[in-house]
């Protein structure tokens, strides 16, 4: 019997949740519509108010029947995922009405959405009615908002957790409908995955090497989606394999315009990740693919094809790259200041400053740079830029503020001094040197 009563109370304690949640619900709805016409609340009739809290938009759900669990990502990887992007969409905002406030995309999915398609049935009853006709007029534009919204939280989803070494994730978005009575469907997330070709190459030289094939996903086509005849139409995105003629970087012959596929050492993409300092090595990747295929380029003192790499849009190094036997090698990633690019020979020219010199300096790490002083002390500015770094200064300037996108020390560091110091010692080192072959 006591087993029974706890279940009884269970049951009841749950029908005065439900009962809880439903007056929460009915009370936002209200307010939402004093927003729009102070009548309109009433003018919904008992059946189509339960039908609109029936219709109620929930969180986004998500479907992981395709999804393989590895090591990498962990079992609880896809609840993370889901929690991540219901979180942005609570606090995120989206305009409503002209001169009102705000309100989270979660909140518009959860009452603002149902109540629309609500009054789409109420044509008849709103006639006369401007303020809830001009409501409607900007329905399409709302929902397109939201889908949009979660279509880009999914790329970029997507974007920072797809390692070539490891795995390629997509967060695809998908809309279901829940059940028959919806009037709208639902956005499901689908979590896929997959890893790119690796392969070994024999070059002339003798040398054997592994490589991936460098892949990217075409966000582009994911975070838009458009709203014809009523219903949403999502775009899908696609992994694409890279491939590129010769000809872009300059090279002549007969195979110049044939495609070459891509592919990359993981040393590059390990040395990529490592001197940029990103929390996320997918958002590392996707700018090294975006670098490839837009295809600036320029060529080091020794003949080597140097692939200019862009983090946030801002030059931050280059891609060294081999051209041989049918493919594009990706060999490693050369940071702005390496004295192999010719930013890095400008500091040598102007400043006499060595690879060690760099090293020991802390200059070749962005990661470094990001948490010092230098945008402080306009003198080290100068430096940077009089070499053609001034990119660096700029993309410091733009994510200084952004603890998501690169590693964060506990403390600034005291960079600026340490380099005006060092090259005081060097210049008075040089002027002794100078003063002794004077003597002689």
């Amino acid at each position: 019997m006591a087993k029974k009563k706890g279940k009884q109370n269970d049951t009841e304690r749950q029908k005065v949740i439900a009962v809880q949640k439903k007056r929460e619900f009915m009370h936002k709805l209200e307010h939402i519509c004093s927003l729009i016409d102070e009548e309109l609340f009433a003018l919904i009739s008992p059946s189509k108010m339960e039908c609109l809290y029936i219709s109620r938009g929930s969180a986004v759900g998500v479907n992981t029947k395709q999804f393989i669990y590895k090591s990498f990502y962990g079992e609880k990887f896809p609840e993370m995922i889901l929690e991540s992007i219901n979180l942005s969409l609570t606090e995120r905002t989206m305009p409503f009405i002209e001169k009102m406030p705000e309100i989270s995309f979660a909140h518009y999915y959860h009452v603002v959405m149902p109540l629309e398609m609500c009054m789409n049935t109420m044509m008849e009853e709103l006639q006369g009615r401007k303020a809830c006709l001009d409501f409607l007029a900007g329905m399409q534009e709302r929902i397109e908002a939201y889908y949009n919204r979660v279509m880009f939280l999914c790329a970029s989803t997507s974007v920072y957790f797809s390692e070539m070494q490891h795995s390629m994730l997509k967060v695809k978005v998908g809309l279901e409908y829940r059940n028959k009575s919806e009037q709208w469907k639902r956005p499901v997330i689908t979590l896929t995955n997959s890893k790119p070709e690796k392969r070994k190459f024999n070059f002339k030289s003798g040398e054997v090497r592994s490589a991936l094939r460098m892949v990217r996903l075409r966000t582009d086509d994911m975070i838009h989606i458009s709203i014809k005849d009523g219903e949403a139409h999502e775009d899908k995105g696609v992994f694409e394999e890279l491939s590129l003629k010769p000809s872009v970087f300059g090279i002549r012959g007969s195979h110049a315009d044939t495609p070459h596929p891509v592919y990359v050492l993981e040393h590059a993409l390990n040395r990529l990740n490592e001197r940029t300092g990103g929390v996320s090595a997918g958002l590392d990747q996707y700018d090294a693919a975006n670098s490839v295929l837009a295809g600036k380029y320029t060529y080091s003192t020794n003949g080597k094809l140097l692939i200019e790499h862009r983090t946030f849009g801002q030059k931050s190094g280059y891609l060294l790259a081999d051209i041989t036997d049918g493919i594009i090698l990706i060999r490693t990633f050369l940071f702005l200041t390496h004295s192999s690019t010719p930013e890095g020979q400008k500091l040598k020219e102007q400043l006499g400053l060595q690879k060690l010199d760099i090293n020991y300096l802390a200059m070749d790490r962005l990661g470094t740079l990001m948490n010092s002083d230098i945008l402080k002390d306009e003198a080290v500015c100068r430096i940077f830029r009089n070499a053609g770094c001034g990119s660096i200064l700029e993309l410091c300037e733009d994510k200084k503020d952004d603890l998501g996108i690169f590693r964060r020390y506990e403390k600034e560091l005291p960079l600026a001094d340490k380099i005006k110091k060092y090259l005081a010692s060097v210049n008075a080192a040089e002027d002794e040197d100078g003063d002794t072959d004077d003597s002689e």
